[in-house]
């Protein structure tokens, strides 16, 4: 199956997460979200949408889990992913919302990580204005879409410095496509492996 997943740019830059890499390996917490309704939260605007049928499990609460909402499983064929569900949730369906990479804590630290091939890449950025004239306080701008564009390696721009004109395009991260039934060649080098952890 092939699986979009968002991966913030902080977490990048913050090199919490390696550079993706077309045809490396793949392997990392992912993490669902569900549109809660709550305008604040962003829905839609850093990730794709995407189906998956799962069968829903749920979990006990964990260290670091969002207080309120109900730790759940998403078993799909061959992976899993780690979902906040924001009521109780059981049984086989189809789930729809936005997959991601986990930040600290997010899912259980004993949670399965997804394992598979990065088959593509998009740069994904959207348009951001800022609180007021001179803030660096900046918020998505409201009913623009995202854009994706597909790049043959990340980041395909040089830094440049902040600037305060508002609105702007601002790139939030990458769109990675993992083939999660892929696995990495046995003889690859522990170099190219570390590459993608």
């Amino acid at each position: 199956m092939r699986l979009s997943a968002f991966i913030p740019e902080w977490q990048i830059g913050s090199r919490d997460i390696a550079v993706p890499v077309v045809g490396e390996p793949f392997h990392r917490v992912l993490v669902f979200s569900s549109d809660d309704g709550n305008p604040a939260m962003h829905y839609g605007s850093f990730g794709q949408e995407v189906a998956v049928a799962a069968t829903a499990t749920p979990l006990t609460e964990h260290p670091g889990g969002v207080r309120g909402a109900f730790p759940t499983e998403l078993r799909c064929a061959g992976f899993s992913l780690y979902w906040d569900a924001p009521h109780r949730v059981s049984g086989e369906g189809t789930f729809t919302g936005i997959v991601s990479t986990s930040g600290d804590g997010a899912a259980p630290t004993s949670f399965p990580q997804v394992r598979g091939s990065v088959d593509s890449l998009a740069i994904v950025s959207l348009l951001f204005a800022s609180a007021y004239p001179g803030s660096r306080a900046w918020a998505p701008v409201p009913g623009n879409q995202q854009q994706f564009r597909l790049v043959d390696s990340y980041p395909p721009w040089q830094p440049t410095e902040d600037s305060l004109v508002s609105p702007q395009r601002k790139v939030t991260g990458v769109l990675v496509i993992v083939d999660t039934g892929a696995r990495p060649a046995a003889n690859q080098s522990s170099a190219s492996k570390s590459r993608a952890a």
